[in-house]
């Protein structure tokens, strides 16, 4: 928590320390208390987070989005700027084009996986096999994807 200053970050990178120590302990040789290991396990992961960080431009997930998305424990209703239940959007170009541009302030790895769930409909075992990764954090992407785009849409679609 303190290299990285947040709890949902501190937590993923500890969830991927555990499952690459399990992965590979056939190879821990011991020169090494267990503790030595794991750190030097986390310190590498959070390396990796921090030279991918960099090299994605997104909206960070320490700021407001999730505290404006909520409220009372629950998921608040899409009642944005734009967002009315009498139009087709997806009919709407200028909405698409938006639309198009808040998915591309995705990360790419986030934004493949919600091309793949969304709009080539494939499944979830598919989608983790392509991307390497679990169930569980094929859904945690695709929910920090989804606040990305709402906010995203939020901020940038009015529909007079």
């Amino acid at each position: 928590l303190y290299k990285t200053s947040s709890q949902e970050v501190a937590e993923d990178i500890i969830q991927e320390t555990f499952a690459a120590a399990v992965k590979s302990y056939e190879k821990f040789e011991g020169r090494s208390s267990a503790k030595t290991w794991l750190f030097t396990i986390a310190n590498r992961l959070i390396i990796d987070y921090y030279r991918k960080k960099s090299k994605t431009n997104y909206i960070s997930l320490e700021s407001d989005l999730l505290q404006n998305n909520f409220e009372n424990g629950a998921w608040k209703h899409a009642t944005g700027k734009g967002f009315t239940t009498d139009i087709a959007l997806l009919d709407d170009p200028e909405f698409l084009e938006i639309y198009n541009e808040c998915l591309n302030k995705l990360p790419q790895k986030w934004k493949s996986i919600v091309v793949s769930k969304y709009i080539e409909l494939k499944d979830n075992s598919e989608i983790c096999q392509e991307n390497e990764i679990t169930l569980s954090n094929l859904w945690q992407i695709i929910h920090r994807s989804k606040l990305q785009l709402k906010n995203c849409l939020d901020l940038n679609w009015e529909n007079e």
